[in-house]
């Protein structure tokens, strides 16, 4: 496997819903049973398409951005743009 975000390669396994343990630094993943033929897909699948350095949905500026329009000037959610971070998460 070619370069790998343990973590992030952990939670889309188990966001398939595969019975991942944990994955290491070298990208061997443990199962905590052994897949299906179903499962052995789906983990394929995910494997393949991990992206180890994903855009952020949000980023901290337009965080720090949001925050300041709510607390500091006040703006409802929906005005300073707090509504749309928390859907993008």
């Amino acid at each position: 496997m070619a370069e790998i975000n343990v973590r992030l390669l952990t939670r889309e396994l188990q966001a398939a819903g595969l019975p991942v343990v944990g994955v290491d630094a070298t990208g061997k993943i443990e199962y905590s049973r052994e897949l299906t033929e179903e499962e052995d897909a789906a983990a394929d699948a995910v494997i393949k398409a991990h992206d180890p350095d994903p855009e952020p949905a949000v980023t901290d500026a337009e965080r720090v951005a949001a925050l300041w329009a709510k607390v500091v000037e006040g703006k409802t959610d929906e005005e300073s743009g707090i509504t749309d971070i928390v859907s993008k998460k």
